[in-house]
């Protein structure tokens, strides 16, 4: 990535934006989540989006519109406050034919609640972890200003902030994105994999939004540039005056509920990256106890949460690959 590149400076390999990510509990009060996604709506204005697309319950099926309008959108929220749709997906600009455009230059709102987002295995872990849905918002950069404030970004963490203590959310963060123009693969944040350990950019790929959202109600993926952290979260790195004392950022501020926002630096748009990873990684080794950054350590907590020894679990996880295996073939067959 480049640790001593300034923002002006970026590559032409990677499509580079600001995203905002919120995981939440979720449950059928649609009307809830209907507010959490306005939110996000009324920042920008329902007359800003020109495309979208739905998951529609009956037919497990997607819909998209590419000629949008207010009256659209007005009825996709009502069928969603009423329990008829999964997902809602909200541009900007058009998708196709030019993704990094769309990516790099649009606003783009993705709210997750279908079941299929559903914590899988061992009805044990299922029921503890309950069901997770999540909203990602992306944003260009030119939105921000580099090491300082902008009046939009106070906008946006305003509007987290108080969704995350109205709606009472698992776990949000604002930080800068960024998404390789030829992907190493497809579902997995290989971006974050790579960057962790210095300044760690995020592709807000699948393995955020889906494959281990329900855990966020107890952990976090990975230490970002504004991180709200919940109860939860607050006891395990030993409460509010712990944090405090700690200092591992330069903001700290308690919320009400019991909750915490964390922020390193004034703006997700670092003047200097290797300035930055010092303090990013500062921060990480404090909130290390709810960290879950790799596959190891995600299934690390599963197998402490069953009680099984390495092997054991090794050979359960086998056993469960090949009955899905299995059960994709008779489907299809």
């Amino acid at each position: 990535m480049g640790l001593n590149m300034n923002v002006s400076e970026m590559n032409s390999k990677n499509i580079y934006f600001v995203g905002s990510y919120s995981a939440f509990q979720f449950n059928d009060d649609f009307e809830k989540w209907a507010k959490l996604l306005q939110g996000f709506i009324d920042l920008e204005g329902t007359d800003s989006f020109v495309e979208g697309k739905v998951h529609l319950k009956e037919t497990d099926r997607w819909k998209r519109i590419t000629r949008f309008d207010g009256a659209t959108l007005s009825k996709w929220m009502r069928e969603f406050e009423e329990g008829k749709l999964g997902d809602i997906h909200l541009y900007s600009i058009s998708e196709k034919p030019d993704w990094k455009r769309w990516l790099a230059e649009g606003t783009n709102i993705l709210l997750f609640t279908a079941p299929a987002v559903r914590t899988k295995g061992n009805p044990i872990i299922a029921d503890h972890f309950g069901r997770g849905g999540c909203i990602t918002v992306t944003y260009p950069v030119s939105r921000f200003r580099i090491g300082e404030k902008s009046g939009f970004q106070e906008r946006l963490i305003d509007l987290v902030k108080r969704q995350f203590v109205n709606l009472r959310l698992s776990w949000s963060f604002v930080h800068l994105g960024a998404q390789p123009v030829m992907p190493f693969s497809v579902g997995s944040d290989h971006v974050f994999e790579q960057s962790k350990d210095a300044f760690p950019f995020t592709s807000f790929d699948y393995d955020i939004k889906v494959y281990i959202i329900d855990f966020f109600k107890e952990y976090a993926k990975g230490v970002f540039w504004t991180n709200f952290l919940n109860p939860v979260h607050v006891e395990r790195l030993g409460g509010v005056d712990a944090i405090k004392k700690a200092e591992p950022c330069s903001v700290i501020e308690e919320l009400e509920g019991g909750g915490v926002l964390l922020q390193v630096d004034d703006s997700p748009l670092p003047r200097d990256f290797k300035e930055a990873a010092v303090k990013y990684q500062r921060l990480r080794s404090f909130l290390r106890p709810i960290l879950l950054e790799t596959g190891e350590e995600f299934g690390d907590v599963q197998r402490k949460m069953l009680g099984l020894s390495h092997e054991e679990y090794s050979q359960s996880c086998e056993e469960a690959a090949k009955n899905k295996a299995l059960r994709k073939i008779l489907k299809s067959g």
